[in-house]
């Protein structure tokens, strides 16, 4: 098991939960990276990036030869806001309600060694982004694993 198996099943599981902008509009797509970073004039205007987050997971022997390993996972929406404070709140409540209720409860489907699934504190809309012209919400997800040595 690793973080990057686990980043890549969440990031397919996260694109299958059909999120659209505006509602019922385009999926949104939703992408795998080292960090939640939006190029712009590369990427799309409405993106969700799922990456390693910069909150340390752990490893620890459990018994028998098997290892207990935690990871910890950022899913991250970036809108550019156009310096509007108030529109879309209901849309990233939304997103945010169903992702976390996905990722709230096991199984982490594809990744059969994982038996827990949490949802850490992770920023909405953060205030310092939303002054620099961004929407940007984060919603951290905890996976524990269990592996042979």
């Amino acid at each position: 098991m690793n973080l990057d198996t686990v980043v890549s099943v969440i990031t397919q599981i996260t694109g299958g939960l059909g999120l659209t902008w505006p509602l019922g509009g385009d999926l949104v797509p939703v992408v795998m990276r080292k960090l939640a970073k939006k190029e712009k004039g590369v990427d799309p205007v409405v993106m969700i990036t799922v990456s390693g987050s910069v909150v340390q997971g752990n490893m620890s022997p459990l018994a028998f030869g098997l290892r207990r390993e935690v990871y910890v996972v950022d899913i991250t929406t970036v809108v550019p806001n156009g310096n509007d404070q108030s529109s879309n709140i209901s849309v990233y409540a939304l997103w945010r309600s169903l992702i976390e209720r996905r990722f709230s409860k096991p199984p982490l489907y594809g990744v059969s060694e994982c038996f827990d699934l949490n949802i850490l504190q992770g920023s909405f809309l953060d205030r310092d982004n939303i002054k620099a012209g961004n929407d940007v919400q984060l919603v951290r997800v905890e996976v524990t694993c269990v592996t042979n040595y």
